[in-house]
Formats: structure tokens, C-alpha cells, sequence
């Protein structure tokens, strides 16, 4: 389990983009979710990024399109075989990930791997503790179990909750990641999802460890 070392290379890792993609390509949404909705379903419910593909349209295309179609131009290495309609698994690739990871550890310089993550999970409740399983079995497997390390730490539901839901700044989210969060908009346009992440105020920064308060903004002319 963690060291103070092992502490410090997760925090690194984790501010790392290429290591944040590595583990998006690892997760096999599809298998955690057949843990509470069977592998005859486990597909239909799952989302491939915050906003539902067909939510709104925008000039005659889905919301889902038009991210797509930027998400190809920003990189087409990394998003040409991406799909991130609804219902679909249109990211989890064992073969992208590990090479995403490569680039990662090159980006990070001296860590010690493997990596490890805490990961906390609800001990009294078997769907949870079944997800939080599959989740760690297909990053390790995607990623190899030598280069990440993902360590689920058992908490009772209370404890959980205090630890995700219940934290009222980003120093309280003690957890390297965490699957304890969930959102619905209020109104149909995209920013009702998207709000929650605005660097400045948004209501769901502390569970990324960020207090709103600290976030300062520098725009730098081009």
C-alpha cells in the first residue's frame, strides 16, 4: 500500500494528461456495469462523457457529433476510433492504453512504478464492492499490474459518504480516485452538465481535490 513516496508519484501521475488517458482507455465501463445490470444489458445504460449524446442538436447534428467530429480534429491519433454515443463501449482499449501509459511514464520522469491509486468502495454493498473489483481487474489488465497498481480500500457506507458526497472542499477528497459521484441537468442544454466542472466555481471541483476558492484563471494572448 501506499507510501509517502508512492503518495507523492500518484499525485504526480495523476496531474498527468497522458496518465488521466491512460487510465479513461483502461476502464471497461461495460464489465463494471454488468455487475449490477448483467451482461445482456450492461451496454444499454452505459455514457461515453458527461452530456448525453442526443441531448440537444445542434445545426441538424447531435450533441454527440459535434464533440466527436472536435475531438477527431484536436487529435486524430488518439480519437479517430473513439465513439461517444450513448449505449455503446466506445472508449475502453487495452492496446491504446498502454501505449497512452508509455508516453506517460516518459512525460513523469522519475516515478517508481507501479503506480498506486486508492480507490474507496463500499464494503456493505456487494454490487459496489463487485464494481469497484472489475474496475481495478481491467486497468491493471489494460495497463499491466506492474505499471499500476489499483488499491481498493473497503469503508463502510457512512464513511464513504463523508469521504465523497458529503465533502465541502477539495481537501476533504481523500482518494485517489473515486467513483462516488453522479449528475442529472436541470435544463436541456449542455451546460447543465458541463457547469459542475467550471474551473472557477463549479459545484463538483472538491471531489477532483480542487477548492474553487484557490483556482485563479491566466489568459495569455496568442
Amino acid at each position: 500500500h501506499h507510501t509517502d513516496k508512492s503518495k507523492a508519484d500518484a499525485h504526480k501521475a495523476l496531474l498527468n494528461k497522458s496518465f488521466r488517458q491512460a487510465i479513461m482507455f483502461g476502464i471497461d465501463k461495460g464489465a463494471s456495469n454488468a455487475q449490477n445490470a448483467g451482461n445482456d444489458m450492461k451496454e444499454k445504460s452505459l455514457r461515453n462523457m458527461l452530456t448525453p449524446s442526443e441531448f440537444v442538436h445542434i445545426n441538424g447534428k447531435t450533441y454527440g457529433e459535434v464533440v466527436q467530429a472536435k475531438l477527431v480534429a484536436m487529435n486524430p491519433e488518439l480519437y479517430s476510433d473513439v465513439n461517444v454515443n450513448d449505449g455503446v463501449e466506445g472508449v475502453y482499449n487495452p492496446e491504446k492504453a498502454q501505449k497512452v501509459f508509455e508516453k506517460a511514464v516518459k512525460e513523469l520522469g522519475d516515478v517508481t512504478l507501479p503506480i498506486q491509486l486508492d480507490f474507496p468502495a463500499v464494503s456493505e454493498s456487494d454490487v459496489l464492492l463487485n464494481q469497484a473489483k472489475s474496475i481495478k481487474a481491467s486497468i491493471e489488465d489494460s495497463i499491466g499490474s506492474e505499471n499500476i497498481q489499483i488499491n481498493i480500500v473497503l469503508l463502510g457506507k457512512t464513511e464513504y459518504q463523508q469521504s465523497s458526497f458529503f465533502i465541502e472542499s477539495g481537501s476533504g477528497a481523500d482518494y485517489d480516485m473515486s467513483s462516488a459521484s453522479g449528475w442529472s441537468a436541470d435544463f436541456v442544454d449542455p451546460s447543465g452538465y458541463l457547469d459542475i466542472y467550471n474551473v472557477k466555481n463549479g459545484s463538483n471541483l472538491n471531489y477532483l481535490g480542487l477548492d474553487d476558492a484557490i483556482i485563479e484563471i491566466h489568459l495569455t494572448p496568442n
